[in-house]
C-alpha cells in the first residue's frame, strides 16, 4: 500500500464472508475520482460484481469543505448512490467518523427493550428481569 502523503492513493480491500469493502484514499476528491474510475474499468471491471448494496460514503473531516458539487461513481454505468454513513460489520460509521450514527441506533434498539422489561418487570421475579437484561440489552452496551 501507499502512503497517503505521497502522491498516489491508498486502496484497500476488506473481505469478510459474502461482503467486499474497498477503501480508497487520496488528499485529492478529483484525483481519488479518476483513479477510482479507473480501477473499476480496468482492473475490477473485468470481475463479476453483483452489486446489492452499490453506495459509497465520502470520508472526510467535518471542518473540510467538499469543493465539487457532485461526487459520482459508476461500475459498469451504473451510479453509485452516496451516503452519509454505513453499517461496517455491525457498526455504523459516518462519513465524518463519529459515532452519533451508531449511538443513535443502539440507543433506539436499547429503548424498545427497556420498554419490554419495564412493562412486564412487575409481573416477573428480579432474576427473569436480570435475564432478559443481559439477553436484550447487554449485547448492545458490550
Amino acid at each position: 500500500m501507499n502512503d497517503i502523503s505521497n502522491s498516489s492513493p491508498l486502496l484497500h480491500f476488506i473481505l469478510f464472508a459474502d461482503d467486499t469493502n474497498v477503501f480508497f484514499s487520496h488528499k485529492s476528491l478529483t484525483s481519488l475520482s479518476m483513479t477510482v474510475k479507473q480501477l473499476f474499468l480496468t482492473g475490477l471491471g473485468q470481475t463479476s460484481l453483483i452489486l446489492k448494496t452499490n453506495n459509497f460514503v465520502l470520508f472526510r473531516s467535518h471542518h473540510k469543505i467538499v469543493t465539487q458539487e457532485k461526487f459520482s461513481l459508476l461500475i459498469d454505468n451504473i451510479p453509485l448512490t452516496q451516503i452519509k454513513s454505513s453499517k461496517f460489520l455491525g457498526v455504523y460509521v459516518d462519513e465524518h467518523l463519529t459515532w452519533n450514527v451508531h449511538i443513535n441506533n443502539i440507543s433506539i434498539k436499547i429503548a424498545k427493550s427497556i420498554g419490554v422489561i419495564s412493562c412486564i418487570a412487575c409481573l416477573l421475579p428480579s432474576n427473569i428481569c436480570l435475564n432478559l437484561y443481559y439477553s436484550l440489552i447487554y449485547p448492545y452496551l458490550s
